[in-house]
């Protein structure tokens, strides 16, 4: 018998904590499987007014090129807005593929 398939929300769990700013806490891997559910995540908690959000990226394990998107996508739509994306804990991989893509010029990096 074959292990089932573990569906995005296994693989990417997504907290959010309310406030001013508010903070998408992710714990997991940010890929194509998982991508898309953040995206849907990030567009249910976030109305038109909402100038900043914070991903809280500490405990991510993997980034890839659709996970980028999603923090482009995301900042693009709050810069539309007057504000930005905040990333929070980016791991040291993370932070060079930043700056390798250019979107460490863009978004605000918290330690």
């Amino acid at each position: 018998m074959s292990e089932p398939t573990p569906t995005p929300q296994d693989r990417l769990q997504v907290s959010i904590e309310e406030g001013d700013r508010p903070t998408f806490v992710l714990t997991g891997d940010l890929d194509p499987h998982t991508s898309p559910y953040l995206q849907s995540r990030i567009d249910d908690a976030l109305d038109e007014t909402a100038t900043t959000a914070v991903l809280d990226v500490g405990a991510v394990t993997f980034v890839d090129s659709a996970g980028l998107r999603v923090i482009a996508d995301t900042h693009r739509r709050l810069m539309g807005s007057g504000g930005g994306l905040v990333l929070r804990n980016p791991s040291k991989g993370l932070e060079k593929l930043l700056s390798v893509t250019g979107l460490a010029d863009h978004v605000t990096i918290e330690r």
